[in-house]
């Protein structure tokens, strides 16, 4: 009897080693997991950037079609707030700190190409309203390889 007191007299918690090994076996998943919740969260932001150029695209059709806009063509232009757009969302993936959508409006057959880019440079990305393209968007992890435009 006074031996089982006397083991639960010593049994105090956890050694020092097996809490070592513990906050080791914690690190190694966490260097394991984050460049995979990293590359989700990336996904997560360019595909908000899908749905978001696909709401500019009808936005501007329904000004197209309200009389708000002129019918005519538009070139590669900055998207500024509409009457069906109050305010324009902010480009979430990592394609730059000064990267904007623009849209290019065309008039002939009544369809709007959505881009991100940078207008200083003059490069925007491909058209985001675009199935395949905006496919490939969301599941590149790296910075989007942009494909030059004619500015008019």
């Amino acid at each position: 009897m006074k031996k089982l007191e006397q083991n639960k007299k010593n049994n105090k918690g956890f050694s020092l080693v097996e809490l070592i090994v513990v906050i080791a076996i914690m690190i190694v998943l966490v260097a394991v997991l984050a460049p995979v919740f990293t590359k989700y969260v990336e996904q997560s932001r360019r595909a908000t950037d899908v749905q978001n150029a696909n709401t500019i695209a009808s936005a501007i059709l329904v000004d197209v079609a309200d009389g708000g806009d002129s019918a005519t063509s538009v070139a590669v232009t900055e998207v500024t707030t509409t009457a069906s757009l109050k305010s324009v969302p902010k480009v979430k993936g990592t394609v730059g700190d000064d990267t904007k959508f623009y849209y290019e409006y065309n008039a002939t057959d009544n369809t709007v190409k959505v881009y991100v880019g940078n207008d200083t440079t003059k490069d925007w990305s491909g058209d985001l309203t675009d199935d395949a393209y905006a496919a490939n968007y969301k599941n590149n992890t790296d910075k989007v390889s942009t494909t030059k435009l004619t500015v008019k």
